[in-house]
């Protein structure tokens, strides 16, 4: 049964223990929906890279700038 079965808004409520007992309730009800929810875990957003890698990857984009200006060959080194 889900929690929306469970929930009826169409009680009729005449004095304050009805009240009081709806209330208890509607309050049990959603503890118990909270209870009953699996956790969902959490993934994590973005690529993360070895730091070796990202050292790879910034060499190679310092070496595309210095060839940058005229793609010369002799620029494909960092040296």
């Amino acid at each position: 049964m889900t929690i929306d079965e469970r929930i009826k808004l169409s009680v009729p409520i005449q004095t304050e223990e009805q009240l009081d007992f709806e209330v208890e309730k509607f309050i049990n009800d959603i503890q118990a929906a909270w209870e009953n929810t699996p956790e969902m875990k959490r993934r994590l957003k973005g690529n993360y890279y070895p730091n070796k890698i990202l050292e790879l990857i910034s060499e190679k984009r310092k070496a595309r700038k210095k060839m940058a200006p005229d793609w010369s060959a002799a620029r494909k080194k960092l040296s």
